[in-house]
C-alpha cells in the first residue's frame, strides 16, 4: 500500500538515489519550530507542508511514536532528515523538487533479510519405492517434499533422485495408484545425499486376496502410467493380456478402444502412418509400405503394451496417426522371474488335415544384484488357419414366365493356412551408478 501526505505534485518525477542539504528546494523557506510529544507522521506531515513538497512512502514503515524536538532556523527538508535520522530510512528527493520518497536505507534491508531469512543449504535424496507384500519397484510413483515445489516421478525400475531439496527437516509424501500414502519424516544436511528406500503398502480390496492382488499390481500400474501421461495414451499390462486368449500382439492391441483392423490401425488411420517401437526403439518395416507386422511377435514376450494416439513435440513428426510401444518382459528392482506356459487346442473337424494348434513359451529372469539383471525368453506358436466357405452363383434367366435368378453354380472351399512363430529375445541391465544405465537387448522372430 503506497501512502503519502498531500504535496502539489506526490509521487511525480524521478527520484534521485540519495539526498543532501545541497539538495533542498529552491521554494523551501527556513523554519523554526517546536515539537512536544508529537505523531511522527503528523510532525512530518508538517514539515513537508512547510516545504511545498509532497511525501511518499509505504504503509508501515514509518513508526508509531512521537517525538520532541525543536528546530531554528532550517529546511524543513533538513528537518524532516534529521527526524529520520535514527528510523534506518533514506530519503530521496524528486528530480522536479515536489516530493520526496521514504524508503528502507540498503543497509536496514540487507540486515532485515539476513534476520528473517536466514540462508539453508540444499542436499539430495536418491532412493527407490518397493511393494511391501512383493518387493517389486513401483515405477511412476510420486516423491514430493511438502510443502515445496518440489516432487519428481519413480523411474521404470522404481528409483527416483530429489535434487536441491533444502536442508533441515523435511516431511517426504509418497503416493501411488492402489497404495496408501505415506509420509516420511528426513533430516538433510547442507552438501549432504541420503539415501532413502520406501516400502509401500497395498490398500487391498476384501476378496480373493491371490487373485485381486496380482491384478492390481498390473493394473495399478497401467492406470499410473496414463494418468502421468501428457497426451492421449492407453496401456495393456501383461496381466490384462492373459485374460484373453490372443496369441499375438496383433491381436492383443485390437481389444485397445480405437484399434482397428489388424491391431496397428489407429483410428482408421493406416498401419503405414503408425510408428511402432520397442522398449522404446523404433523398429523397422515389415512390408513394402512402413508397417510392421505385429503378428509374427508372441504374446508372451510382452510385459506391456502402449497405443499413444496423440504425438507430442518431443516425438517423431512423421508418426502421424501414432505411436505403438511394446514393453518386453525384463527383471526389474533384484527379482528372479520364471514364467512357463504350455496349451493346444483342436478343431475336429479339420484335425485329420491341419493338426492341433500348441502354444508354449518360457521366460527366465534374473537380477543378482542391484547393478545388473538379465532375461531370456523362448516361445513357439503354431496356427492351423482353416476356414470352410460356401460359394454360389446365380444367373438371371427367362423360362418363359419372366426373368427369374437361377442357381447356376454351388461350389463349396475349405481353406488351410497352418503357421508356426518361432521367438527369442535377450536382454542385459548394468546400472553400475544411480545415474548411469546400460541396457541391450536383441530380439528374434521367424514365421514359417
Amino acid at each position: 500500500m503506497l501512502c503519502g501526505w498531500a504535496g502539489p505534485v506526490a509521487g511525480q518525477g524521478v527520484f534521485t538515489t540519495s539526498y543532501t542539504d545541497k539538495q533542498v528546494p529552491a521554494h523551501a523557506n527556513l523554519i523554526t519550530i517546536d515539537f512536544e510529544d508529537v505523531p511522527l507522521q503528523e510532525a512530518l506531515g508538517i514539515l513537508a507542508e512547510s516545504a511545498n513538497v509532497g511525501l511518499v512512502y509505504n504503509a508501515g514503515i514509518i513508526p508509531e511514536k512521537s517525538v520532541s524536538s525543536s528546530f531554528h532556523n532550517v529546511h524543513p527538508v533538513s528537518a524532516i532528515m534529521e527526524l529520520l535520522r535514527d528510523e534506518k530510512l533514506q530519503v530521496d528527493l524528486a528530480s522536479n523538487g515536489t516530493a520526496l520518497l521514504i524508503k528502507p536505507a540498503p543497509e536496514a534491508i540487507g540486515s532485515s533479510a539476513q534476520q528473517t531469512e536466514p540462508s539453508r543449504g540444499v542436499g539430495t535424496i536418491i532412493g527407490e519405492v518397493r511393494d511391501d507384500l512383493t518387493g517389486e519397484t513401483l515405477p511412476g510413483a510420486n516423491v514430493i517434499i511438502k510443502g515445496t515445489s518440489i516432487g519428481v516421478a519413480a523411474d521404470v525400475d522404481g528409483r527416483f533422485v530429489l535434487r536441491r531439496v533444502p536442508a533441515g527437516d523435511q516431511i517426504m509424501e509418497i503416493r501411488y495408484i492402489g497404495f496408501v500414502t505415506q509420509q516420511d519424516s528426513i533430516h538433510l544436511s547442507d552438501g549432504e545425499t541420503l539415501e532413502q528406500t520406501v516400502i509401500l503398502v497395498p490398500d487391498l480390496i476384501e476378496g480373493d486376496e491371490i487373485f485381486v492382488t496380482a491384478f492390481q499390481r498390473g493394473q495399478a500400474r497401467a492406470l499410473t502410467r496414463q494418468r502421468e501421461s501428457v497426451n492421449i495414451r492407453s496401456v495393456v499390462s501383461a496381466e490384462q493380456i492373459d485374460r484373453f486368449a490372443d496369441q499375438t500382439i496383433e491381436g492383443a492391441l485390437q481389444r485397445v478402444a480405437g484399434m482397428g483392423h489388424g491391431g496397428t490401425n489407429i483410428r482408421g488411420v493406416g498401419a503405414a502412418m503408425t510408428n511402432v517401437t520397442m522398449d522404446g526403439q523404433r523398429m523397422g518395416s515389415t512390408g513394402a509400405d512402413r508397417s510392421v507386422d505385429l503378428g509374427t511377435i508372441s504374446a508372451d514376450m510382452v510385459a506391456d503394451l502402449e497405443v499413444i494416439k496423440v504425438i507430442t513435440p518431443d516425438m517423431d513428426a512423421d508418426a502421424m496417426a501414432g505411436v505403438i510401444n511394446v514393453n518386453t518382459r525384463r527383471p526389474i528392482g533384484g527379482q528372479r522371474t520364471m514364467n512357463a506356459r504350455l496349451g493346444g487346442g483342436w478343431n475336429s473337424r479339420f484335425l485329420d488335415v491341419t493338426g492341433p494348434s500348441a502354444r508354449g513359451s518360457l521366460s527366465y529372469g534374473d537380477s543378482p544384484s542391484d547393478h545388473f539383471s538379465y532375461g531370456v525368453n523362448l516361445s513357439y506358436l503354431r496356427s492351423t488357419g482353416s476356414s470352410e466357405n460356401l460359394g454360389l452363383r446365380y444367373e438371371t434367366t427367362n423360362l418363359g414366365a419372366g426373368p427369374i435368378d437361377v442357381l447356376t453354380q454351388l461350389r463349396p472351399r475349405m481353406r488351410f493356412s497352418p503357421t508356426d512363430r518361432y521367438g527369442t529375445a535377450m536382454q542385459f541391465t548394468f546400472q553400475p551408478t544411480d545415474r548411469t544405465t546400460f541396457h541391450v537387448q536383441g530380439m528374434f522372430n521367424y514365421l514359417e
